[in-house]
């Protein structure tokens, strides 16, 4: 084992430092991918807001939903995608591995509103990925996916620009001459990709739109079935 590796391995990798998002002093730029703690299910209980008249949230949505505005839910910083920027916030897309669960065992909102990231398989099939430069480097050990219903980045507790730390062929850490940890954090998705994200992003909400009042029965229950079974927010970090 070189010299490099056995630097970067005899210290501990550090999680990235919080603080509350203020954009007169922190600067993000669309396409860029951030650090956010939030939930994956933020975005999903977003766009069901809209039908409940329709289909009425489940016993554990509204428990979820309650938890989360408490800050009562055990959220984990995730790599963020900022999609777009308003007069005086920015909206971001959360990533996330689901803990390696199948995206077949997740519901049905969740499912609708997955897109796969890098080089993770396209989901559905028919459907395009999210391409991010140079790579995405989750991607290539397990699958990915970018929760297309953009939320506002307000306040939240922000860690900067999302950072990987270099491995070898072998998955040892690698370290610089100085015997730091080599990092890369020039991920971003370009102004091409953004753009087709985005017109992605319209179709899937506007699918979502024309599902009839049974199918949203269906994708309620589907929530309670991935609840009872643990397949929850809970289990994947939130």
């Amino acid at each position: 084992m070189s010299t490099s590796v056995l630097s970067a391995l005899a210290g501990t990798v550090q999680p990235p430092t919080l603080r509350r998002f203020d954009a007169r002093r922190d600067t993000v730029d669309v396409g860029q991918i951030i650090v956010v703690l939030c939930s994956v299910k933020e975005p999903i209980l977003k766009a069901m807001k809209a039908y409940h008249s329709i289909a009425p949230p489940t016993a554990s949505m509204v428990s979820f939903r309650q938890r989360l505005a408490d800050d009562n839910v055990d959220l984990k910083p995730r790599p963020c995608l900022v999609v777009s920027r308003t007069r005086d916030d920015f909206m971001i897309v959360p990533f996330a591995t689901f803990e390696d669960s199948l995206i077949t065992d997740l519901d049905l909102h969740t499912q609708h509103f997955a897109v796969a990231v890098g080089d993770t398989p396209a989901w559905p099939a028919e459907r395009e990925r999210l391409s991010v430069s140079p790579y995405w480097p989750e991607s290539r050990l397990k699958p990915v996916y970018a929760l297309a219903k953009e939320i506002p980045l307000h306040n939240r507790l922000f860690g900067g620009l999302y950072q990987h730390w270099e491995r070898d062929v072998r998955e040892n850490l690698l370290a610089d001459a100085n015997g730091d940890v080599v990092t890369r954090s020039d991920f971003e998705v370009d102004d091409l990709e953004m753009r087709k994200f985005r017109q992605l992003m319209q179709r899937i909400d506007r699918q979502y739109e024309k599902l009839t009042q049974g199918q949203r029965a269906v994708y309620n229950k589907s929530w309670e079935v991935c609840a009872a079974l643990r397949i929850s927010p809970e289990s994947w970090g939130s």
